[in-house]
């Protein structure tokens, strides 16, 4: 099957659990698209977290496209609480994984996505801040259009 996160256009859905530093779990759901512009892919999305209080969390990815036969490639975010964030995606059979760290090298963290069908993906992750466990999330993306 080849993948269809990232590698095209569109918009997808998600939904499952965020978990917090305490390890308090609650409900999540997140939507993001996918733009290639040629010499830049965005990666564009919020996740809206739905505890006592409700939290929106942005997110823009900057992807340097994948190379023809290439399994790796960079990218930066710009997060407003964190900073600037460089990272990799790398595909692993059924998976894309991440690894990504903050510019002072503060925050870190890594993720996966595993293809579940064409239109689904699970996506698992967690960040950290000098070593320690900040947030981890699990979701479940599909594919919109």
């Amino acid at each position: 099957m080849k993948h269809t996160f990232l590698l095209t256009q569109g918009r997808w859905s998600a939904s499952g659990v965020y978990t917090d530093e305490e390890g308090v779990t609650t409900p999540a759901e997140a939507e993001l698209t996918i733009t290639h512009l040629g010499d830049l892919w965005l990666n564009e999305g919020s996740m809206t977290v739905q505890g006592d209080t409700t939290a929106v969390m942005t997110n823009r990815y900057e992807i340097v496209p994948l190379a023809k036969g290439a399994l790796t490639t960079t990218w930066k975010s710009t997060n407003p609480a964190i900073g600037v964030l460089y990272g990799i995606f790398s595909i692993v059979g059924d998976s894309i994984l991440s690894a990504f760290c903050s510019d002072d090298g503060s925050y870190s963290g890594m993720e996966y996505l595993r293809q579940v069908s064409t239109d689904a993906y699970e996506n698992r992750g967690i960040m950290l801040h000098e070593g320690m466990r900040v947030s981890s999330w699990e979701m479940d993306l599909t594919k919109r259009d």
